[in-house]
C-alpha cells in the first residue's frame, strides 16, 4: 500500500483517500522507473522512421533567425529522408506599424488573433519550403494561437536544407526577427 505509516491519511474521507492513493501511486511508479523519462519534446508519437527508437530526444541542430522583412533564409542542416523532424518558432515582431506579429498570428491585441494579412489574401506567418506569400502557407498552421509565441510542427526530411521566409502582404514596413529552431533525433 503506497501511504503505509501515514495515518492522516487515513482520516480522510474514503473517497480523498481513493483519489490520494491512486495519485500517490502512479507518482511512485514514475518516479522509480527507471525506463520511464520526462522531456517535453518526446513523445512516442513523435518518433519518424529513421529515429533510433520512438522516445529518442529531439535537440536542436540549427537555429535560424527569419526576417520579417520576408527574406528569404535556408538552413545549413540537410534534412535525411525518412527522418521526422520538429520545427520551433518563437519570438515576435514588429509587422507594420508597431504592430507585432508571431510565426502563424498578428494583432492579437485587437482581441481575435489575425491569421490573413490586411489585404485577405496572404496567409500571415512563417512559411517553410514556400518563397511565395499567398492565400496557403507551408505548414498550413503552425498551431493555435499561444501568448508565449513558441509554436512547434513535425516536418519530415526531404534530403535537402530547408527555405524560411516570413509571409506578409507589405513586409516592407516589417522590422524584427523571429528564430526557427530545426529539432532532430
Amino acid at each position: 500500500m503506497c501511504f503505509s505509516g501515514a495515518a492522516s491519511v487515513f482520516e480522510l474521507p474514503l473517497r480523498v483517500r481513493s483519489v490520494l492513493r491512486c495519485a500517490g501511486c502512479a507518482l511512485a511508479l514514475v518516479a522509480g522507473c527507471g525506463r520511464l523519462r520526462f522531456d517535453p519534446l518526446t513523445r512516442a508519437d513523435d518518433a519518424g522512421p529513421g529515429d533510433a527508437s520512438p522516445d529518442a530526444p529531439y535537440h536542436t541542430l540549427e537555429t535560424l533567425m527569419v526576417p520579417a522583412l520576408g527574406t528569404v533564409v535556408s538552413s545549413t542542416t540537410v534534412l535525411q529522408v525518412g527522418v521526422t523532424y520538429r520545427l520551433r518558432a518563437s519570438g515576435t515582431a514588429d509587422v507594420g506599424g508597431g504592430i507585432l506579429g508571431d510565426a502563424e498570428y498578428w494583432d492579437w491585441t485587437a482581441g481575435t488573433p489575425l491569421d490573413l494579412a490586411t489585404n485577405m489574401m496572404v496567409d500571415a506567418g512563417i512559411g517553410i519550403d514556400d518563397p511565395t506569400p499567398a492565400l496557403t502557407k507551408t505548414p498550413a498552421s503552425w498551431g493555435a494561437y499561444t501568448a508565449t509565441h513558441i509554436y512547434e510542427v513535425a516536418w519530415p526530411g526531404t534530403g535537402t536544407n530547408l527555405t524560411a521566409n516570413y509571409h506578409d502582404d507589405f513586409p516592407s514596413n516589417n522590422n524584427g526577427n523571429f528564430t526557427l529552431e530545426i529539432l532532430g533525433p
